[in-house]
């Protein structure tokens, strides 16, 4: 393998708080590398996965939830997010499929946000639909 045709990129995964980024890095990278839990915004800074393999590497960076903002806690918080976003090559959006079928008018609630954020984007995005596990009916 020559050395232009590995590849190297970034990807901020990023979304609204418990969409189960934390969850979905762990399972990219096959190990624990970030804090699970279901209380929200545990994540308050960018944490950094790497997945290597011989063709490329992927650095993952999974960000705080985004909300309102109401402190500095939360402001902090949401500069982490734009900081990833700036280095990203790839934008990864994470959406809980089950809070919203469970709830509807939710989903309005937590795009806004993220709609509002890559309104102008024309890096590329993969959209991730997770928690369908949580699915009895799949």
């Amino acid at each position: 393998m020559t050395a232009q045709s590995y590849r190297c990129g970034w990807v901020a995964l990023m979304g609204p708080p418990n969409a189960g980024k934390s969850t979905l890095l762990n399972a990219l990278l096959g190990q624990k590398v970030t804090i699970v839990t279901p209380k929200p915004q545990t994540t308050r800074n960018q944490i950094v996965g790497i997945h290597t393999d011989e063709a490329a590497q992927t650095v993952f960076m999974d960000t705080p939830g985004l909300s309102q903002v109401r402190g500095r806690l939360s402001k902090a918080m949401l500069q982490a997010v734009w900081q990833s976003l700036n280095q990203a090559d790839v934008i990864m959006p994470v959406l809980d499929s089950h809070l919203y079928i469970r709830h509807p008018d939710y989903l309005e609630r937590d795009l806004a946000p993220v709609a509002e954020a890559l309104a102008s984007e024309t890096r590329p995005m993969i959209v991730v639909v997770n928690k369908v596990d949580l699915f009895a009916d799949k």
